[in-house]
């Protein structure tokens, strides 16, 4: 890659050398403070490849916090305006948003909506942008394109629905998920860190984002459904999406959820990390997001807020026992959800995305 113009902050030593030999330069691209989460989970596996050095960048946009995140990360990062300028031995990306704009091979790991297209980092139909990352301008900058998948439905679905798109995709795992079925092999351990006792009961509310996520159903549904864990002496933790911190500011969302963390709901900063809660819980109350899917399929056992109740099945839905106080709330019991709903590689997807990246970045697999 071209590294002339950079400044010594961004990465390239301005002459004065590396401390370790680099031959390959991999450029991540993080949109967001949630979608960066994902991304520095798929980059924990890339960067330990021998030679590898690692960039952070974001394109630019509304402030949304991931400046901040990326430095509490101690990632090395470059300016957008730079990062345009150059190629890269590879660019990893988690949304499609912008990214048409850089050079080098691409690694996508798209989240696909329902319909089986990709959606970025908002949750939007993304299918337009992925088909202009197939259009890139042809000579030095067309480069090899693969789209990350969790799951082999995903491919399928993906190969249905969009071909032109598919024929690009391969299955890679789901990083979050294999790092939250490790934590939960350390219970234990990490119960031990919070002083639970053995007979100590923790409840944890995750909200996703949008208005119909727990947070955004009401503040008093989160008030409500802590407080009758509260009462029974459960000690309650309360996970947002990244957005809600972002989007609305800390201020306003402590204001938010004031009254409840006056009765001792236990708010997770936005800086926490979430996952070590998610694995040390004893149940989990959450909305329509990715990580009340996610402690679903860990085994946890889940009650659903705002989530219709299927035909047929009305309140005879089992309740598991420990969430029996909360069924006057009228929340609905999750069920169905299994690893294999989640990825198709469990434990797995460090080694597929090394390979992948290995393979991309002109190296020995």
């Amino acid at each position: 890659m071209t590294t002339e113009t950079w400044a010594v902050p961004h990465g390239t030593g301005g002459g004065v050398g590396h401390t370790r030999d680099i031959t390959r330069v991999v450029l991540a691209v993080a949109h967001g403070v949630g979608s960066g989460k994902r991304l520095s989970d798929a980059i924990a596996a890339i960067e330990t490849i021998p030679g590898v050095q690692v960039v952070f960048t974001t394109p630019p946009g509304p402030s949304n916090g991931v400046e901040e995140f990326l430095e509490r990360t101690g990632a090395l990062t470059t300016p957008w305006q730079q990062a345009v300028k150059d190629r890269f031995d590879l660019v990893v990306s988690t949304s499609a948003t912008s990214v048409d704009q850089l050079s080098g091979p691409l690694l996508l790991l798209a989240s696909l909506g329902v319909d089986g297209r990709p959606v970025d980092h908002h949750g939007r139909d993304a299918i337009t942008a992925v088909r202009r990352l197939l259009d890139r301008p042809a000579g030095a900058r067309r480069s090899p394109f693969v789209i990350g998948v969790p799951r082999h439905s995903d491919l399928d679905l993906l190969r249905r629905t969009s071909p032109d798109v598919g024929r690009h995709a391969t299955t890679v795992g789901d990083p979050t998920f294999d790092l939250l079925m490790r934590l939960t092999g350390m219970r234990a351990a990490l119960r031990a860190q919070l002083e639970l006792t053995a007979d100590d009961r923790v409840g944890l509310l995750l909200s996703s984002r949008g208005p119909r996520s727990l947070l955004g159903w009401s503040p008093r549904a989160v008030e409500s459904i802590s407080r009758v864990g509260l009462r029974r002496g459960d000690r309650v933790f309360c996970s947002l999406h990244p957005d809600v911190w972002t989007g609305h500011g800390v201020r306003q969302v402590r204001t938010w959820t004031a009254s409840a963390a006056r009765d001792g709901l236990e708010l997770v900063p936005p800086q926490q990390d979430w996952r070590p809660l998610a694995a040390v819980s004893d149940y989990v109350i959450g909305d329509h997001g990715v990580a009340t899917s996610y402690a679903v399929a860990l085994g946890k056992p889940v009650l659903l807020a705002r989530v219709p109740v299927p035909r047929g099945t009305g309140t005879d839905l089992a309740v598991p026992p420990v969430l029996t106080a909360f069924r006057h709330l009228g929340l609905v019991p999750a069920t169905g959800t299994s690893a294999e709903a989640i990825t198709s590689a469990p434990l797995r997807s460090s080694v597929l995305l090394r390979r992948l990246a290995a393979r991309l970045l002109g190296l020995p697999v």
